[in-house]
This record gives structure tokens, C-alpha cells and sequence, in this order.
């Protein structure tokens, strides 16, 4: 692994980085210095803003300190430089910062995107093939392994989540189950709101809780749900319509239970019906 391609990586990911309101080189400085409002604020009108490889390695050794009070947008902007500064051998290096790993330096990490946290990887183990840096190898290690590798690991399952309901043809039952439970209704929600009119609110949120027991089934295997749908089906009714028939019956379970605390779901009658129903009474409204 060898320091241009270290550069380039670095280079890539973080290109058209902007500091935003985040916290600026100088502004830091004043913060560092117990410096008033007024004057962090004269400060960061020094600050570089837009562009992160317009940073003076000058300043960013004066200002290294500066490091250690950036906010999260602040050290987004500002680490790619340091890291290339460093590299380059005329900054002194960032590694404090990215393996000293308390819960306030990771807060500052946190939105870093995934292509940035890899690049980020590849930067900590070129360090590890240095011997300038052979002191600090224990503790780099123990930051790839317990940090940085891993969130780049979650990064990666997150990025292959399920972000889209689709009724009609939902065939993505372990994706689904990845979901907590909140998400799922989400999902349904938004795609509720992009065909329905007439729903919205609380009976919106109902109507997509009740779709999500009926995925949930499905997912799970239940095979009394699974039968049902696939039955409803075939006799004509979309995937769509067959989830709704489905969830008519288990929401008229649901409303004699809420109207009578002292009785039990009971799953016998749940399956009777369930192996009652045909598109031909669904349509009918007999369920």
C-alpha cells in the first residue's frame, strides 16, 4: 500500500466536502484559546469553507490543536487534509483523533459516509506497515477491529436494507424481517401516502400496523396467512387486496378484543376464517 494511492483514496471520498456550519479551522482555534463569542466568530471568517484541499499545511500545524474541537462537520472538512499533510510529511498526523476512540471522538466521526470510513481503513493500516508509527500499532489495531472495520461492516448491511414496499410483489421475506419493527410501518405508510388519497393520519398508521402483522405472518412462514394469499391469488386478487382481506379478519378479531378485555385472540377461529375466505366473498364483503 504505498502513499499515493493512500492520497488518492483519501482524495476521492472526501471530494466536495464543505464545512457548512460546522466548526472552522480558526474558530476552533478561538475555542481553544476560552476566546469570546465575537471573536470565534471574527475568526472563522479566516476559515476555508468550501474546498478542503485549498487548506494551508502552514496553518493546519499551527492550528493542529484544532483537532480536538471540531464538531462533526468540522472534522469531515478538515481530516482529509491533515491526513494528506501528514502523509506528505508537513502536518503532524490526525491518529490521536481516530484511535483514542472515547463516546465524544466518535460523535465527531459519526457522519462520515462509508466510502469515507474505508478510506479512512486504508489509511490506519498504511500506518501500521510504518515504523514511525510502530508505538501506536497496538492501539490502531484495537481501533480497526473495534471501530472502524466494524462500522464499515454496518455500514454495508445498512446500505442493503430494504427501503422500498412494494404489496404487489413483496418477495424480500428475510430483508423484511431485518426491519424493526417501526420501519416496516414507515414503509408501508410512505407507500400508502403515494397511492391513497383518502388515508392519511391515524387511520393511515392503523391501516399500515395491520399490513405489517399480515407481512410479518407471511415472512415468518405462517402457513394458514401463506395459504390464504396464495389462494386469494389465484382466484383473481392482487398480492395487494389479498393482504388487505387478510388483515380484515384479523382487524375484526383485534376490535372484539379491544371491546372485551377479558378475552383471549383466539388462533383456531383466526385459522378457520382465514381458510374461509375466497376473493369471490372478500369482494362480496363477507369475511
Amino acid at each position: 500500500m504505498d502513499r499515493v494511492s493512500i492520497e488518492k483514496d483519501i482524495t476521492s471520498a472526501f471530494l466536495g466536502v464543505r464545512l457548512g456550519k460546522g466548526i472552522g479551522l480558526w474558530e476552533a482555534q478561538a475555542i481553544d484559546d476560552y476566546e469570546t463569542k465575537e471573536v470565534q466568530t471574527a475568526n472563522r471568517e479566516r476559515d476555508q469553507k468550501q474546498d478542503w484541499r485549498l487548506l494551508d499545511y502552514g496553518d493546519l500545524q499551527r492550528c493542529h490543536s484544532s483537532l480536538s474541537f471540531f464538531d462533526a462537520d468540522g472534522m469531515r472538512f478538515h481530516l482529509p487534509a491533515f491526513i494528506i499533510g501528514s502523509i506528505r510529511n508537513e502536518v503532524d498526523d490526525p491518529l490521536f483523533h481516530l484511535i483514542q476512540l472515547d463516546e465524544y471522538s466518535i460523535s465527531k466521526l459519526q457522519i462520515l459516509s462509508n466510502i469515507q470510513r474505508k478510506s479512512v481503513v486504508m489509511y490506519l493500516k498504511w500506518c501500521l506497515e510504518k515504523d514511525d508509527y510502530k508505538f501506536d500499532h497496538p492501539s490502531i489495531r484495537r481501533a480497526l477491529n473495534e471501530y472502524w472495520e466494524n462500522q464499515c461492516y454496518l455500514s454495508e448491511l445498512e446500505s442493503k436494507k430494504m427501503n422500498k414496499y412494494e404489496p404487489i410483489v413483496q418477495d424480500k421475506k428475510t430483508e423484511w424481517l431485518n426491519l424493526d419493527e417501526e420501519e416496516r410501518v414507515e414503509l408501508v405508510r410512505t407507500y400508502h401516502e403515494n397511492v391513497d388519497d383518502e388515508l392519511e393520519g391515524e387511520p393511515l398508521t392503523l391501516h399500515a400496523a395491520m399490513h405489517v402483522i399480515v407481512e410479518n405472518q407471511i415472512a415468518m412462514g405462517e402457513e394458514n396467512v401463506e395459504s390464504a394469499a396464495t389462494r386469494l391469488i389465484r382466484q383473481g386478487l392482487s398480492r395487494h387486496e389479498a393482504v388487505h382481506a387478510i388483515a380484515a379478519i384479523l382487524s375484526e378479531h383485534i376490535y372484539d378484543l379491544l371491546k372485551d378485555s377479558s378475552m383471549e385472540f383466539c388462533t383456531k377461529q383466526y385459522r378457520r376464517k382465514l381458510e374461509k375466505i375466497t376473493a369471490k366473498r372478500w369482494r362480496k364483503g363477507q369475511y
